[in-house]
């Protein structure tokens, strides 16, 4: 092999490289913003659970013991 194919041969290759590297960072950047989103759902969820808003639902001798305390 010449030098030339050889450094044709190098950059190939690390060309197919880079592309491989850049859609595994997109897949990651992917994953990263559901991850995200998901944790921002599970944290509404949770302050939710813990200050519920029940309103005219919340009836009953078990609710007014409940908000008595």
């Amino acid at each position: 092999m010449s030098h030339e194919s050889t450094l044709n041969h190098i950059h190939s290759t690390i060309n197919q490289k880079l592309t491989d590297v850049e859609s595994r960072i997109e897949r990651v950047k992917t994953a990263k913003k559901e991850i995200e989103k998901e944790h921002e759902t599970g944290i509404v969820e949770i302050r939710q659970i813990l200050h519920p808003h029940l309103n005219s639902h919340w009836t009953g001798d078990f609710a007014n013991d409940f908000d008595d305390e």
